[in-house]
């Protein structure tokens, strides 16, 4: 009889997925898929027997409600071990929640432990008897404290060990053929463990590191003990325990209260996972760690050798007990000094000071100096957290020299009267530590911190005489920063490392006198390695993975270590830098001397040659008194040795003997008394003077003679310098220091034209280009205009104004005596563009990337028609998105960039409108490819066009971790600054001389004097299409962008920058908690101190006076009236003419787009300040006739400018204002209705129908929605802002219950009249909390993502309610919500978008569907709220617009007849429509008791009106955007009428100007209308498609015949005439995952649906090249079907596959073709893809040689040439490789992503964002994608007519899709996150073929990632050709007129708006 499980055992594939796991930075892919997973034949009767095929039941013990991580591990251990037996049996994965009740619920081990015994008796699937178990019995590490008392710490490891031996004990009785494995588990560290372990909360991070790491290991020690005692409960041979080898610690990279050094995304629960699997397998032989540095982790696979779970019967382990004791060593020092003498007299001067002389020890440092396990015993870990300060080293004075050697223990027998150092034990903070401030766990970081902490208790100290006392101070820092140099090389660099130690040392300098400081080399720790490779010596080196991972865990001659090496030695080489600078040796009483004996270590042996390790402590990695002796002596002896002759050793072998001073030597030795002379400051540069260049070219000279090509120009025949372009050639803003420079434009440096000074001193092009030729002409200088000459460039301009640029260069140059217009030759760079991106949100027709290609191409054509000799430099336009992340926090940074980019600094992260933006950019940069790509401009032999890239792939330079360089870019954020011009002057010069399609696509912005490149002898000539060889590119690294900025025209007054200045230093606006109220204290302003000279009497004063609302509780608008009354009453202070006051407009409110306690809706990283400071500009100026908010959706804030008519400040006085006591008060109007209907009653009995529900029957009323329900300023005065936060829920149309319809009208005071016990209405006023509130839960400013919780909250109120009988009582309830989503869709469409407004109701109505009975739902119609913005449009209403630009900014803000108002328009129908759609489809009617009615009167607005014809605000709130009782008294009855109106005849307007009379039951329809009773038919389900069920395509195309003949040439090759499909490739080609739906199918090859060779099924199903191509040619040959290898055919791609492996597959497919028989191989034409270099680009950090981007190219250089040769009839595409790297935001939570994603790319996958690691590897793509066009651009392969390859650029420019806020679209990848699913093999078939389509040097290089069946393009009548780069036409965009010019946004008005007077 066999088990359930066995059966399942043998229907198993026999074959389990490799899995390798993330390392901390990097990892790789190791071994193939195991093989074999050894199942045994028959059920194992011995424990020791077990295999993981063989266990049947997975349990766990130990798990908490906190255990959030363990669970995880657990979770996905049981998926991998499912894998070995798919019938496992998990208690963990039969609960959907985690912590499921039956083993949380009890708190201890023991009781889980009766759970887990009790759930597997009951639990039918299990055979108790048969069936083996394995159980994981989990000690967690948070009871224990990292606290000083260690008898308490051990005392409660006791009691843990007891605990874990009595489940031990109940399982063992309970439980047969049983496994327990033990581990410790110590990773919820948090707030939960700090609260039960307070002695924790103080600890810093590298402190409790070491203490968890401490106890941790402590805990481990005594389980293994325990196991030792109880022998493993052997005594049976189905039962045993086992406990794991180290514990699970949540991240091993830190280790520190939960903090992450690696800053990756994913967790670390894979690693942990992958630990436990390991130590549940036996060990294999010679079984270690393989990680080199994090990059590899190999989960292993059982072996055939050993392949049973592990036992102590199988598997003996080493115990902890087994090492043996450590003799304490000799610890003492002879004194062999006699001379112990201080100076005759107290010195002045360090560099004479004697032992004797020093009165005072101290330290700072790690835990070297502090103590840490100095005097631990052997065996005794846990004491390593013991602090033996007196036995330290260099500061410790426990007992004499005869017994314990430090430093100070020394100077007592030259001064008895020494102080500061420490005795005992205990931290820095302690008594006993006196002045040895070291730290454990400390890093450099940490140092400025002690030597303040220090120099304060010397200060304090009374046994000091801190003025006169001499002082030795031992600083000894950077172990622990070499030790996470791996997971963060910016944070531990070399920089940060001196920078630290140099801001200690100078703060010592500064605060200490009478010093001497030790300046302590760090040690050489590689050595130290060794203590963990020798097993012999029994060293927990898992624990000090945790302590040292980056030196402890790379591999032997790994690159890994090499690294730590460099830090290491370039740490210790910095300190000498420092202190050979002279830097502290500026006066006669303080130096610093390096002591360098740790330079290198010779490490201590044992007679048979293995390391010793009595010198270290039970840790193996902290030092024991026996090292620290000879570490004292050392350091001693190096004070006494001269400098430059100091010991640099610490041989650990010798016994030192110590030195004393001499006679001729008395001195502790410095460099003055060593007679040593300081190198001087280190040659690291100085601060940079200038941004000048280094020229090294040697040939230099012009050609013999006048070149009369292009093509042979050499840089000295060039005589004339031009530029066109914007604000970064005319140089605005370049050497700019403040707001003031930002509008002069620096001709002079700019970067391709400008001609200041020279090349030393000013990098740019014509300063280069001076060096070849001396009298070159054109370039500008200085700044302004004067001295522009050929620098035609404007700021602002876009590509539509460089025709008149063009106009005027040409005729400038004609004009110009010392140029031959005929023979001169000239450079012309054009770069335009940034300003058409920045606003092409606004203007998008004219802003088209056609339309920017037109404009230059009419430029270009006007160049090449009139200009002679003339080489035009094209600059890309630059990617410029990352602009994004340039900040500064200043007024010019957060105003002027998002004024002069609005469309790319506005939208929020992630947005469509931000993608929108980048996918246009990209099709910019391919729009002038494509022009200047094709041979318009070849016609003749002295012009030519060059496509200069540099800027193609920019990004932005970093200084450190997420920290953009802005001295990259001038004060505005925007335009750059004069080093980014020398930059971009030296990245254009380089490109110049790099041949077409080999030029470096990206620049690396690092400084260096010497980047210019020089012609070669081989290559004299500045590079054209025509003389570009096919050589391989010279590539070097990616920009920083530039663009306008908004301004003053130049003859503004003088005073407007002052104020502006004034005022950018004053603003502030405070919003306070209403909860903290401060009495104020007013002051004067006063003007001491400033840096003007002011004239009392005659110079004019603006004073800001603030009137803070800190006092107030949402009260802007009451203390804003309050001060204009008190201004109309003092008339404005004005008694004379030399004094005024003004009240500005509006208050200053922080973040108008919000206004929600600090929260921005809009995500741009720039804050609101901005905003506020245009505000308060604006106010402080006259208003202009017309003026009014010009902000479009709040893309373009307008500054505005002074003008002729109206120059002044403004006052009452010259612009009079209105004033709020103005407006006339609004009678109350009459708000009650007549109660028309007679027959009031109810239904003969309950209806059990809602469909026959009479309003009679009605017992509840309730609504849910925003505050036009909450009721929000219903009653408010016209003149009380305020009140409009008062809620008069008793008014409120849908749910209000004040009084009675005569007074009152609401739906409810309607139905009182049918039935007088109706219950649920509010009243009163209040909150949705209030009593008097009761049913309506509307929440004033609600959005639909709140109604769900307002259903929630309604429905308990329901049900705990004593009025409402909850199941039998006919409810009413009215849901309308929708018109706060629309005011701010436009900050973020994703989140307010239809998708998610539907989504929120829909699971509203689910809930109200689900919960509750005999219901009716009015779903109200959001109301279309377009014309509420006429309130705000008549500026004679006197409403508070500044208020409603804060409610609903997207609606009020936008234009008319602006593309951001017709948005607001569409988003408001379509949630209408949409809630037609969903009641439409019937999903609430699926019982008789519930259904929801569309109730659409809102769907149109008639504004109400005066007799005058303006709106009527009567109907209005006083904030005139909530409604008022008299507009509340009309919906209420429109409602109520809606109700009785039948479906498909119900009113859809809501007309305010008609009085509405109630309508009634009738006896025809007594009843509330439902689609039932109006004998409406649904529509059905809305005609959106349901699930997609296969990722089929349509096919529209007509031509689909093949050529007449069978063409010859592949320039003629129709899609009908190819008869064969082949591809290479990796695991993208082979299909891998492409249909797996979960880890057992990841590993199958689905070759059938693989996108460039799949041929499964049709195209109408599966998408594939060949399915599209069956449909021109069904007989087609050689595509792969179905799964594996069987039918793959010619489809020779293989998983894993690199770039050097494509030879191989190309020998193997002209091998296949050949021999098959259906495949004419001479005469049929083929088609063959070729995609690879993803798994280069994933490894290429482990494997840079053999993955370098030449070789990448070189490999498939070799192919190709194979295919070339070999093969006739042949067409070859190549598919570029991918912008890999936004792979890292693609995640799931699942096993399969967490782990195989980090293990599949490694190299991408582990570094952290912006981390130097990440961009490496951005730019190794880069150079991947350049190398191979290069390869295929040149006419290697144009020497046969029926051969052509073909570069396919879809994915050049690839992202990710997105289906949410930052949510990445999964569905695109499989299981592991990293291979593709079957609808991206879809995408990528589209793509491909219509890249096929498109004509080379046009293709589009990104592709669209959204579902459409139609998006398959087709041949055309003109153009039936498969493209290819000879068939390619150069012909331009079609386009049929120029576009009409735009004018800069935004800027100055030239004129005032019509109308003004």
């Amino acid at each position: 009889m066999r088990t359930k499980s066995e059966k399942i055992r043998e229907m198993m594939l026999p074959q389990l997925l490799l899995i390798t796991v993330l390392g901390l930075t990097r990892t790789t892919v190791t071994g193939l898929p195991c093989t074999q997973m050894f199942p045994s034949q028959s059920a194992p009767s011995n424990v020791n027997s077990v295999t993981p095929s063989d266990v049947a039941v997975l349990s766990s013990i130990g798990l908490h409600m906190h255990s959030t991580e363990l669970s995880m591990v657990v979770s996905r251990l049981t998926e991998l071990m499912t894998l070995f037996n798919p019938g496992l049996v998990s208690p963990l994965s039969d609960e959907t929640n985690l912590y499921a009740p039956q083993f949380v619920q009890h708190s201890t081990l023991v009781e889980q432990a009766k759970e887990v015994s009790l759930y597997l008796q009951n639990n039918q699937a299990v055979d108790m008897d048969r069936d083996w178990k394995l159980v994981l019995l989990f000690a967690q590490v948070d009871q224990l404290c990292a606290c000083e008392q260690q008898q308490q710490v051990q005392s409660v490891i006791k009691a843990v060990v007891e605990e874990v031996d009595d489940a031990l004990q109940l399982l063992h009785s309970q439980l047969k053929r049983t496994i327990v494995s033990v581990a410790l588990w110590d990773g919820e560290r948090g707030s939960f463990h700090h609260k039960m372990c307070r002695c924790t909360e103080t600890h810093n991070e590298g402190e409790d590191r070491l203490q968890r790491a401490m106890l941790s290991h402590a805990l481990q020690e005594s389980l293994d003990e325990l196991m030792v005692k109880k022998r493993w409960y052997y005594d049976r041979d189905d039962f045993t325990v086992i406990v794991q080898d180290a514990p699970f610690i949540t991240d091993l990279t830190s280790v520190s209260s939960g903090k992450h050094l690696s800053k990756s995304a994913s967790p670390e629960t894979d690693k942990l996972m992958v630990q436990m699997w390991t130590n549940l397998l036996q060990p294999t032989s010679g079984q270690h760690n393989t990680e080199d540095n994090g990059k590899i982790i190999a989960l292993p696979c059982p072996t055939e050798d050993r392949p049973f779970l592990r036992t102590e019967g199988n598997s003996p382990s080493y115990h902890h007990s087994d090492a043996s004791p450590l003799l304490l060593p000799f610890t003492g020092t002879e004194m062999p000094c006699e001379d112990l003498s201080p100076s005759p007299s107290t010195p002045t001067s360090v560099h004479e000071l004697r032992p004797g002389d020093i009165k005072v020890v101290a330290a700072v440092g790690d835990s070297l100096t502090a103590g840490n396990g100095i005097a631990s015993s052997p065996n005794n870990v846990l004491d390593v957290l013991s602090q033996y300060r007196g036995l330290s080293w260099s500061i410790g004075g426990d007992e004499n020299l005869t017994t314990v050697t430090t430093l100070p223990n020394i100077l007592k027998h030259f001064n008895h009267n020494l102080t500061g150092y420490s005795v005992g034990k205990g931290k820095e903070q302690t008594p006993q530590a006196f002045l040895n401030q070291a730290v454990a766990g400390a890093k450099s970081k940490n140092i400025p911190t002690q030597v303040r902490a220090l120099v304060a208790r010397m200060k304090k100290d009374s046994r000091i005489n801190f003025e006169l006392d001499w002082k030795v101070i031992t600083l000894f820092i950077g172990g622990n920063d070499i030790c996470d140099h791996c997971y963060n090389s910016l944070l531990y660099s070399e920089e940060n490392y001196i920078r630290n130690v140099r801001d200690s040392l100078d703060y010592l300098h500064k605060e200490m006198p009478r010093a001497l400081v030790n300046l302590v080399e760090p040690l050489h720790i590689i050595p130290l390695r060794e203590m963990h490779s020798d097993t012999s010596l029994k060293c927990p080196t898992w624990l000090v993975n945790i302590l040292c991972p980056c030196v402890i865990l790379p591999m032997p001659n790994s690159e890994a270590l090499q690294k730590v090496e460099d830090i290491n030695r370039n740490y210790q080489r910095l300190l000498h830098e420092l202190v050979e600078s002279g830097r502290y040796d500026t006066r006669s009483d303080f130096t610093v001397v390096v002591q360098p004996f740790f330079r290198r270590i010779v490490v201590p042996r044992l007679p048979d040659g293995r390391a010793d390790r009595s010198f270290f402590s039970a840790d193996c990695f902290h030092l024991s008194q026996k090292a620290q002796t000879l570490m004292a002596r050392s350091l001693w002896n190096n004070m006494l040795e001269p400098l430059g002759n100091k010991t640099t050793i610490q041989n650990f072998t010798v016994d030192l003997d110590l030195k004393c001073p001499t006679k001729t030597s008395p001195f502790i030795r410095t460099y003055n008394n060593s007679n040593y002379i300081y190198g001087g400051p280190s040659p690291t540069p100085g601060p940079i003077t200038n941004w000048g260049s280094d020229f090294s070219c040697v040939d230099i000279a012009p050609s013999d003679t006048v070149p009369t090509s292009v093509h042979k120009l050499r840089p000295a025949d060039i005589k004339v310098v031009a530029a066109l372009g914007d604000s970064t050639t005319a140089g605005t803003g370049a050497k700019a220091k403040n707001l003031f420079d930002l509008n002069k434009e620096y001709k002079g440096v700019s970067w391709s034209i400008g001609g200041d000074e020279t090349l030393e001193t000013v990098t740019t092009l014509p300063n280069i280009l001076k060096k070849f030729n001396l009298f070159i002409k054109g370039f500008s200088r200085g700044q302004g205009s004067r001295q522009k000459f050929f620098n035609m460039a404007v700021s602002g301009a876009k590509s539509s104004d460089i025709a008149l640029q063009v106009q005027a260069l040409i005729k400038a140059i004609k004009e110009n005596k010392e140029v031959n217009f005929e023979k001169d030759w000239k450079i012309v760079t054009i770069f335009v563009g940034g300003n058409d991106l920045c606003n092409y949100c606004i203007d998008q027709n004219n802003l088209s990337p056609k339309n920017y290609s037109h404009n230059l191409m009419l430029s270009l054509d006007m160049l090449y028609k009139e200009v002679p000799r003339l080489l035009v430099n094209v600059v890309t336009i630059l990617q410029i998105d990352p602009l994004k992340s340039v900040m500064r926090n200043t007024l010019g940074c957060s105003l002027l960039q998002r004024t002069s980019c609005p469309c790319v600094i506005n939208p929020a992260v992630n947005s469509p409108e931000l993608e929108e933006i980048k996918q246009i950019n990209r099709e910019y940069q391919a729009e002038i490819e494509h022009l200047i790509s094709g041979n318009r401009y070849e016609g003749k032999e002295d012009f030519a066009v060059v496509l200069q890239p540099f800027l193609h792939n920019s990004f932005i330079p970093y200084i450190g971790e997420g920290e953009v360089d802005s001295s990259f870019f001038s004060v505005d954020c925007f335009h750059i600054s004069e080093r980014a011009h020398a930059e971009m002057a030296i990245a254009l010069w380089n490109n110049m001389l790099e041949p077409v399609g080999r030029k470096q696509n990206y620049n690396n912005f690092t400084y260096d004097r010497s980047k210019i490149h020089c012609p070669s002898e081989a290559n004299p000539f500045i590079f054209t299409k025509i003389n570009s060889l096919p050589s391989p590119p010279v590539t070097t690294t990616s920009p920083a962008p530039t663009i306008p900025v908004p301004r003053c025209p130049s003859s503004m007054p003088v005073w407007v920058p002052v104020i502006v200045g004034i005022v950018s230093l004053l603003a502030g606006i405070v919003f306070a908690s209403c909860q903290r109220r401060k009495n104020k204290v007013e002051k004067a302003v006063e003007m001491k101190g400033t840096a003007f000279a002011v004239a009392v009497d005659r110079d004019w004063k603006l004073v800001l006076l603030f009137a803070q609302v800190d006092q107030l509780c949402a009260c802007e608008q009451q203390q804003q009236e309050s001060l204009d009354e008190l201004m109309v009453k003092k008339r404005w202070y004005r008694d004379r003419d030399d004094f005024t006051v003004i009240v500005q407009d509006a208050p200053f409110i922080t973040d108008l787009t919000s206004v929600s306690s600090g929260k921005h809706l809009s995500k741009s990283a720039s804050p609101e300040t901005d905003k506020l400071m245009v505000q308060m500009w604006t106010n402080l100026l006259q208003p202009t006739c017309g003026q009014h908010n010009k902000e479009d959706n709040g893309k373009i804030i307008a500054l505005p400018c002074p003008t002729e008519d109206r120059p002044f400040l403004r006052t009452d006085g010259n612009s009079f204002s209105y004033h709020h006591s103005d407006a006339s008060p609004l009678l109350l109007p009459f708000t009650g209705t007549e109660m028309p209907c007679e027959d009031l009653s109810p239904s003969p009995s309950t209806p059990t129908s809602v469909h026959e529900l009479r309003p009679g029957d009605i017992k509840v009323v309730a609504a849910v929605g925003d505050s036009l329900t909450a009721g929000n300023g219903i009653a408010s005065s016209p003149n009380n802002v305020l009140d409009v936060l008062s809620q008069y829920r008793g008014l409120s149309w849908s749910i209000g219950g004040d009084e009675n319809l005569t007074t009152v009208t609401t739906l409810p005071n309607i139905l009182k009249h049918f039935n007088h016990n109706l219950t649920g209405y509010s009243v009163g006023k209040g909150k949705e909390q209030t009593p008097q509130a009761f049913l309506n839960q509307a929440v004033a400013g609600a959005k639909s993502k709140d109604i769900p919780t307002q259903v929630r909250a309604l429905v308990a109120r329901m049900k705990k309610d004593s009025r409402i009988n909850f199941e039998l009582d006919w409810k009413v309830i009215t849901l309308f919500i929708g018109g706060n989503d629309i005011c701010d869709h436009c900050y973020n469409s994703l989140l307010y978008s239809e998708d998610n407004y539907i989504r929120n109701v829909r699971d509203s109505l689910d809930y109200l569907h689900k919960e509750m009975p005999r219901a009716l739902v009015n779903l109200v119609e959001p109301l279309h709220i377009i014309p509420l913005r006429e309130m705000h449009s008549d500026t004679s209403l006197k409403c508070p617009t500044w208020l409603l630009n804060i409610l609903c900014p997207c609606v009020i803000l936008p234009m008319p007849n602006s593309e951001a108002l017709q948005k607001v328009e569409d988003i408001n129908r379509n949630y209408q429509r949409l809630l037609h759609e969903l009641v439409e489809s019937g999903r609430y009617d699926t019982r008789s008791d519930f259904t929801v009615v569309v109730q659409p009167f809102l769907r149109r607005i008639v504004v109400p009106r005066l007799p005058d014809g303006r709106a009527d605000r009567s109907f209005f709130s006083a904030d005139c955007f909530h409604l008022s009782q008299k507009a509340q008294t009309l919906m209420a009855r429109s409602l109520w009428n809606n109700m009785l109106e039948p479906l498909g005849n119900k009113t859809t307007i809501q007309n305010f100007t008609v009085d509405l009379d109630l309508k009634c039951p009738t006896k025809t329809s007594p009843f509330i209308h439902t689609y039932n009773n109006s004998n409406y038919i649904y529509g059905g389900p809305s005609p959106t498609p349901g699930p997609i069920t296969n990722w089929g395509s349509d096919f529209s195309c007509v031509d689909i015949a093949p050529s007449d003949t069978v063409p010859t040439s592949v320039h003629k090759l129709r899609p009908a005439d190819i008869k064969v499909v082949a591809a290479l490739g990796d695991s993208t080609t082979a299909g891998t995952g492409a249909k797996a739906k979960n880890l057992f199918d990841l590993n199958k090859e689905y070759k059938g649906v693989s996108w460039s060779i799949g041929g499964d099924e049709t195209l109408e199903t599966v998408t594939t090249l060949p399915n599209i191509l069956k449909k021109f040619n069904p007989f087609i040959k050689g595509f792969s079907r179905g799964q594996g290898s069987r039918q793959k055919f010619f489809n020779m791609a293989v998983s894993g596959a690199k770039s050097s492996d494509i030879a191989l597959q190309v020998q193997a497919l002209i091998k296949a073709i050949k021999e098959n028989k259906e495949v004419n191989f001479e005469k049929d034409w083929k088609i063959v893809t070729i995609f690879v270099g993803g798994n280069d680009l994933c490894n290429y950090c482990i494997d840079q040689n053999n993955l370098s981007p030449k070789n990448y190219s070189h490999n498939l250089m070799l192919s190709l040439d194979m295919l070339y040769k070999e093969v006739p009839r042949l067409l070859v595409n190549v598919v570029t490789i991918l912008q890999i790297d936004p792979l890292k935001s693609v995640m799931r939570n699942t096993l399969g992503c967490s782990l195989l994603q980090r293990t599949s790319c490694p190299c991408v996958i582990n570094p952290a964002v912006n981390s130097p690691e990440l961009e490496e590897i951005k730019q190794i793509n880069r150079e991947y994608q350049a190398e191979i066009e290069h390869l295929i651009s040149g006419n290697r392969y144009e020497g046969k007519e029926d051969f052509a390859v073909v570069l396919q650029p879809f994915l050049h420019n690839s992202f990710i899709p997105y289906i949410g806020e930052g949510e990445v679209d999964s569905s695109f990848f499989s299981v592991d996150c990293f291979h593709i699913s079957e609808r991206a093999h879809a995408e990528m078939a589209i793509a491909l073929w219509n890249n096929m389509l498109e004509p080379v040097g046009r293709k589009q290089n990104y592709n669209n990632f959204t579902y459409d069946r139609s998006k398959i393009h087709c041949p055309s009548e003109a153009n039936p050709f498969i493209f290819t780069k000879i068939n390619s036409l150069p012909s331009p965009p079609v386009t049929t007129t120029s576009p009409a010019p735009t004018i800069p946004v935004p800027k100055c008005p030239s004129s005032m708006p019509d109308g003004c007077q």
